[in-house]
């Protein structure tokens, strides 16, 4: 009986080893990453802090933002496949972001570890895993924002990563749509027994593009109870020369019985080569408090309009290296900014690529 076992043993073993002879190579892993630090000053000093701002919190002070670091592998173009993607962040930006169950370190995060399948001729990618967000216009990583601050929408009314099942499909003529179930907002270990839906519709030329995004989904604890559910509008033309994007958003928090909605306008115009100008105008009203109260240097508010307007050269003269001086104004219509309604920011950022 061993001996037949053994001899089975090698027989599959033998055929494992010819499958994989003659297996098509697939495409190779890519690793890229980067090296992030800023120089942030305000003229309103909260004990040091910077009021409201997630990327740059410390006044007067320099910061090492992001070490990152990416391994890629993507899917094959011309039949079904695997890939994945792994990515790490260490620094002052992973802290903010961090996932709640997953604890590497105050100052470290796993931002992204999924597994995808993918078969193009029916334009379908399926991917578990941790996943960044489908919702707005700016992403975790800064250095492939156009600004070094990130604005009230990607802080405030969006999530930054989930763990979950996500669908995803292209079609004819630019329409793609895509489904996401997750265990909910930021968490990997959920802090209640409901799950969050995402989903979105949308449709590109290549040069214009327009999506509606939407979701729900309990994010509070079971003893709190709810649905935390919102809308997304995100559309973005060429101007002349000029690249404007435009995200909307409205949202509740119904155990809360709150509500909000925010809007934003970016626009980047090419200088030379290498150089661009960034501009980024956004308003949140927050009008019961459920997403600003008590947040990143606020004080507990019952409810506050928030609005900021930024501005960024883009450097990108020399290999493998961006630099961004940037100029931020905020301003509330409550004293939130160090006793005062209005804020001031200057900043520069240095990122090397890799």
């Amino acid at each position: 009986m061993n001996a037949r076992l053994r001899s089975a043993a090698a027989v599959a073993a033998a055929l494992s080893l010819a499958a994989l002879a003659h297996a098509e190579p697939g495409p190779p892993i890519v690793v890229t990453g980067a090296v992030e630090g800023a120089y942030a000053f305000a003229d309103r000093d909260a004990e040091h802090r910077i009021v409201g701002n997630l990327y740059l919190p410390r006044h007067d002070a320099f910061s090492l933002n992001a070490a990152m670091v990416r391994a890629e592998r993507a899917l094959p173009a011309d039949r079904p496949g695997t890939g994945f993607v792994l990515q790490a962040m260490a620094g002052e930006h992973a802290t903010p972001i961090r996932a709640a169950g997953l604890d590497l370190g105050d100052h470290a995060d796993l931002v992204q570890a999924y597994g995808s399948l993918g078969f193009p001729r029916a334009g379908l990618v399926v991917s578990m895993g941790k996943m960044a967000t489908v919702l707005g216009q700016e992403v975790i990583e800064s250095v492939l924002n156009p600004h070094v601050s990130v604005g009230n929408q990607f802080v405030f009314v969006e999530d930054f990563t989930g763990l979950g099942l996500d669908a995803a499909w292209t079609g004819p003529a630019g329409w793609s749509a895509r489904a996401r179930v997750t265990n909910g907002w930021d968490v990997v270990t959920d802090n209640n027994t409901g799950r969050t839906l995402f989903g979105r519709v949308g449709c590109s030329d290549g040069v214009r593009s327009v999506a509606l995004l939407g979701y729900t989904g309990r994010e509070l604890p079971d003893s709190v109870g709810g649905h935390r559910s919102g809308l997304e509008l995100i559309a973005s033309v060429p101007v002349g020369a000029v690249r404007a994007t435009v995200q909307l958003d409205v949202g509740r928090e119904s155990a809360l019985d709150a509500r909000w909605r925010a809007a934003g306008v970016w626009l980047v115009l090419p200088l030379r080569t290498g150089i661009d100008v960034a501009l980024r105008a956004d308003v949140l009203e927050d009008r019961d408090g459920a997403r600003t109260s008590g947040a990143l240097g606020f004080p507990a508010l019952e409810g506050q309009t928030l609005s900021s307007f930024t501005a960024t050269l883009g450097i990108r003269t020399l290999p493998d290296a961006v630099i961004r001086p940037e100029l931020r104004y905020d301003r509330s219509d409550h004293t939130v900014f160090a006793g005062a309604k209005e804020q001031w920011t200057a900043a520069v950022g240095l990122a090397l690529l890799f």
